[in-house]
């Protein structure tokens, strides 16, 4: 990756995939740059549905990823940066380009499934985005994950994608008078997952070899996530939360480099 594509990658990242550009930082430096690809991949993915609200422009930019992660070969360029890099990272570590389809197809904005969390649709979206993302660091990452260890980085990627959900909800009920009451079921819904997943994962994560835990290290943010949804009532009372703004900066990379070193969340 030349040192414009670098400064683009990392741009992207930095500002849609935050999490994830900082874990990426946190890795050896051998695989530092792959991993800030994965990023920029997930910022760019993140962003269409927040930036566009017309479906059918979704539809557009999510069909122009589909085209390329289904046709991409070494040689092949298409002059966006980020998209090209993913096709290298892709073919040199060996990444499924069925599992890239998957993530890009997650991100298709669906009134059902956005409104009915439990059903099994929505958990296979979920699936798709960051317990992906995970699988996809870890394989970068050198990793070997067992069977147990797989499912694990699964309910990892499950449990932050809750989180992230979560705040997501309490922000549209923090911009309403009179909040909806399917969006407080959801939220509730949404926090008791997160939770339920997070202390399914507590005994096996200190037992993880770096690697594994470099790959899930988002997973450290899920708590933080947790604490802003449920400051004030659940009702909406509170005003809007970004993600972004969920926590102090500093608290951000603190709990990264923590889950990093010594396996603590």
């Amino acid at each position: 990756m030349d040192e414009a594509a670098r400064t683009v990658v990392v741009e992207t990242a930095r500002a849609h995939a935050r999490d994830y550009y900082l874990s990426a930082l946190l890795a050896p430096r051998k695989v530092r740059d792959d991993l800030l690809v994965l990023a920029a991949f997930e910022g760019e993915l993140q962003r269409i549905p927040e930036s566009v609200s017309e479906p059918l422009l979704v539809e557009i930019r999510l069909q122009w990823w589909r085209d390329w992660i289904a046709s991409f070969t070494p040689e092949a360029r298409t002059g966006n940066l980020v998209a090209d890099a993913l096709a290298d990272v892709a073919v040199r570590r060996g990444l499924h380009r069925a599992d890239l389809l998957a993530s890009v197809d997650a991100r298709v904005p669906d009134e059902e499934l956005e409104t009915q969390l439990p059903i099994p649709g929505a958990r296979r979206r979920l699936a798709s985005l960051d317990a992906a993302a995970m699988a996809r660091a870890a394989t970068v990452l050198g990793a070997r994950p067992d069977a147990q260890q797989s499912a694990s980085i699964a309910v990892a990627g499950l449990a932050y994608s809750l989180a992230r959900r979560a705040v997501t909800t309490r922000s549209g009920l923090g911009k309403m008078d009179t909040p909806n009451s399917g969006l407080v079921l959801n939220l509730k819904s949404e926090l008791q997952m997160a939770r339920r997943n997070l202390g399914d994962l507590q005994e096996h994560l200190r037992r993880w070899p770096k690697p594994l835990r470099l790959a899930v290290l988002p997973v450290a943010l899920v708590e933080p996530y947790l604490r802003a949804c449920e400051k004030g009532r659940v009702d909406g009372a509170a005003p809007p939360i970004r993600a972004d703004d969920a926590m102090v900066p500093l608290i951000r990379v603190w709990r990264l480099w923590r889950f990093a070193s010594t396996g603590h969340l």
